[in-house]
């Protein structure tokens, strides 16, 4: 008798294989991906797809005109990029640690980050 263990994968009509049961080739050997494998560790670690070279190319011009600081608003005046692309894009240069949001009043302005000495 086959002791494979199958399981119907939520009616897509794929059948998966248990890790460790028997087929009829033998027995299936499945590892984990060790970090190595997944590129852990270093620059390559992040997740998604790469960023375009227009994504790239917008975000150095929106950190750019920040030579003082600006509101959202008047970063859109000044660059003339769209305001939902310059949300995107403060966005990313503040989680990649290049600009800082403060208030000023009841507004936030955003400038870049001076780098300490």
């Amino acid at each position: 008798m086959n002791d494979t263990v199958k399981k119907r994968s939520r009616g897509k009509g794929i059948d998966v294989t248990e890790p460790g049961a028997q087929s009829e080739q033998g027995t299936v050997a499945v590892a984990e991906p060790t970090a190595a494998d997944a590129g852990e560790g270093g620059a390559e670690s992040r997740r998604g797809r790469p960023r375009s070279a227009d994504t790239i190319a917008r975000d150095d011009k929106i950190w750019a005109a920040l030579t003082s600081p600006m509101t959202r608003e008047q970063i859109v005046a000044n660059t003339g990029v769209a305001a939902n692309e310059v949300y995107l894009s403060l966005y990313r240069l503040k989680r990649d640690g290049r600009i800082q949001r403060e208030r000023a009043g009841a507004q936030h302005v955003w400038s870049q980050v001076t780098p300490s000495a």
